[in-house]
């Protein structure tokens, strides 16, 4: 089984993956890991510091990918570099076999986004320079770190498996990721994980959203905010409002009633290639939502926790964000209808 996570890893999880289908899911050796990666604390720390010192906009992430190339490089991964033509694009592995578990997180900044670090308020390194306002330079740290703590432990037990780290470059501006894709760096996933990494979305329910999928019950599932904990001042009215709307309007449409458009889902990567998704702005849940019904995939629904997120949505925390991923998310729901060849 292969898993692609698009976000942040997280070595205790990782390894639940290699343990899956034991009686016991090698309790000692997540105990192990997390005793491993909480001795990189301060290396963790280190990476976030000087990937935030980089500060660098889309395809020009050169220092940023030679210096975690280079990490990778000493501690015994194999990288290909400039994957899918783009220069600061690669593609690290390390072990054999299976379970592959591929881990991948954004690594570009955002243009006049230069700011002095631990400060609360608007003051910037270097005035107009690009920068990481949106958190960029902490997801592949902490990959990194969960990669080298599975590693150690697989080293240690003996454990078969593969680990992969790749980049998410130039997300900000084109969205890297399909181009990965279209380059076949994950031709053999089994199955595609999606959350967000801004804290928002609980990493330790991982399994619950992976289990109907590994259980073959189901080829699409959702983990769904609706039904299950939300922290006071994690929604807001507004998204409470769209969310109901988008998908009431789904279930007159398609009359499938759907609690949740929300992010943090799992599927069976062959029904996302028969998908074939096309939208790469805000309607990519409700489209992939759709188009799943359209196909008869089984879909189904898991309760999750939802928590304020770490700093300022650019979609949710601005008037004309809701705006405009209201409008899209509608006008993608009617042109899946009117398009709704299988």
């Amino acid at each position: 089984m292969r898993i692609l996570r698009c976000s942040l890893g997280f070595a205790p999880l990782l390894l639940a993956g290699f343990a899956r289908g034991q009686p016991d899911p090698a309790a000692a050796h997540k105990t192990q890991v997390v005793a491993d990666v909480d001795a990189m604390k301060k290396q963790t720390q280190v990476m976030i510091d000087r990937l935030f010192s980089f500060g660098e906009l889309g395809f020009q992430e050169v220092e940023t990918s030679k210096y975690l190339t280079g990490i990778l490089e000493k501690e015994g991964f194999t990288v290909d570099t400039g994957v899918a033509g783009i220069p600061t694009a690669w593609v690290a592995r390390w072990g054999q076999g299976r379970p592959v578990i591929a881990l991948g997180s954004d690594i570009d900044g955002i243009p006049q986004a230069s700011q002095v670090p631990g400060v609360a308020c608007r003051m910037p390194l270097v005035e107009g320079a690009p920068g990481h306002g949106e958190g960029h330079n902490s997801g592949q740290a902490v990959n990194l770190t969960a990669a080298l703590a599975v590693k150690r432990i697989m080293e240690r037990e003996k454990l078969p498996g593969t680990v992969v780290l790749w980049p998410g470059v130039a997300e900000e501006q084109l969205a890297g990721k399909p181009f990965l894709v279209r380059a076949g760096v994950f031709r053999d996933v089994d199955v595609v994980l999606f959350m967000d990494a801004d804290g928002s979305d609980d990493p330790a329910e991982i399994p619950l959203v992976l289990e109907p999928i590994l259980a073959n019950r189901a080829d699409l599932a959702i983990g769904s905010r609706a039904l299950g904990i939300v922290e006071r001042g994690a929604l807001t009215p507004q998204q409470r409002f769209g969310n109901w709307l988008a998908t009431r309007m789904i279930t007159i449409l398609y009359g499938h009633r759907y609690t949740d458009l929300g992010p943090f889902r799992a599927i069976r990567r062959d029904l996302l290639d028969r998908i074939a998704m096309r939208d790469r702005r805000y309607g990519w849940t409700v489209e992939m939502q759709i188009r799943a019904l359209q196909l008869g995939a089984r879909v189904v629904e898991v309760p999750v926790r939802y928590r304020r997120r770490v700093g300022k949505s650019k979609i949710s925390g601005t008037v004309t964000g809701v705006l405009k991923a209201g409008w899209w998310i509608i006008y993608t729901i009617v042109k899946c209808y009117r398009g709704r060849a299988t």
